[in-house]
């Protein structure tokens, strides 16, 4: 009998099939994730995942393939409650004549909060982790992550560029992301909006050295 004694985790997902980051392009079959005080400890086969750990609970997946949580890199989620609005219809048709004038008439920190608590249990379904949150009130929107118990590992988020958007809690948002280690904010410019004053003064801050991320639709 082995003196080697298993080491006590939270933890143990076993799958029929684990596809992970790196090495990149590579199946791994029956194998483990190890899991403790929520994070991963280790990857390796079941048998000797088996060996090594006693795991508080055992997840076994055994016609399941394993992948780490995707990432979703530009998301509007508290406009899951405008879904199915004037669809299908050129971009800023939709916008201006549509999503704009209802945003309008709903904006504010409850629309905002119902929207990502929607949005983060249909990301979570689908096995979506992190999210990088694009819209107004973002003290909001990082504080209902925090609420919800289970935030994406990093939450930037960024209010649209208008002065509006501005006094849509951005001061907040800086002050409450400096802290907590799984959200943070960044500065980035919609290109829905690239040819008003406030993007082209964006693009001005970006070459006077703000650090900003740029992304396309």
């Amino acid at each position: 009998m082995s003196d080697i004694q298993a080491h006590p985790i939270d933890l143990l997902i076993e799958a029929r099939w684990v596809v992970p980051i790196e090495p990149h392009a590579v199946v791994l079959e029956n194998h483990a994730v190890a899991i403790d005080g929520g994070n991963i400890l280790a990857l390796l086969p079941i048998a000797a995942a088996r060996a090594a750990y006693a795991p508080r609970e055992r997840v076994e997946l055994g016609e399941h393939a394993l992948i780490p949580g995707l990432v979703n890199s530009h998301t509007h989620n508290p406009m899951t409650l405008l879904r199915g609005l004037a669809d299908d219809l050129p971009l800023m048709v939709w916008l201006q004549q549509h999503i704009w004038p209802a945003e309008a008439r709903v904006i504010g920190p409850e629309f905002v909060r119902d929207g990502v608590e929607l949005a983060v249990a249909e990301m979570l379904r689908g096995g979506t982790t992190c999210a990088n949150e694009n819209y107004f009130f973002p003290d909001v929107i990082g504080a209902t992550y925090r609420k919800l118990g289970r935030p994406p590992p990093r939450v930037p988020v960024a209010a649209p560029g208008s002065r509006a958007g501005a006094r849509a809690g951005c001061p907040a948002a800086r002050a409450r992301c400096r802290r907590p280690p799984r959200n943070g904010r960044c500065r980035g410019p919609d290109p829905a909006g690239a040819g008003n004053r406030a993007a082209r003064r964006r693009r001005t801050g970006v070459r006077k050295g703000w650090r900003a991320r740029r992304h396309h639709r």
